[in-house]
């Protein structure tokens, strides 16, 4: 079947579908790999917690910064950075998140549009 010229054309865009669902791929197993590695620093350090409590006590003992810094340092990060990760290797958008891309699609439309332009007949009152 003869596509009237169009075949270099339509070759290129399978090429660049393939191409972008390569990259997409890649990515979400990149995002899936940080996942899992916060994920087994997340339950390393609760497995460390558990197996030395008394060290952990002695520091939230201690007071002031002591007790902060043992579970504000590692805890916080790791649960928040696996948090995040899971998030996004689960492709849950939040409200926000999509705002923001309907915001960007109206921007890119309204920049599409033609401007009316205004036409005067200079005869219209003869």
């Amino acid at each position: 079947m003869s596509w009237g010229g169009l075949e270099p054309f339509i070759n290129y865009q399978e090429e660049q579908e393939i191409k972008m669902t390569v990259k997409r791929t890649e990515e979400a197993n990149r995002q899936i790999g940080k996942t899992l590695v916060y994920g087994i620093l997340l339950a390393a350090f609760y497995l460390l917690a558990a197996f030395n409590a008394g060290t952990f006590i002695g520091y939230f003992t201690m007071g002031n910064w002591y007790a902060a810094l043992s579970i504000g340092g590692v805890a916080i990060f790791l649960h928040a950075a696996f948090a995040v990760n899971l998030v996004s290797a689960l492709r849950i958008r939040t409200e926000l998140h999509q705002a923001e891309q309907r915001a960007a699609a109206a921007k890119k439309r309204s920049a599409q549009r033609a401007r009316p332009r205004a036409y005067i007949n200079p005869w219209h009152n003869i």
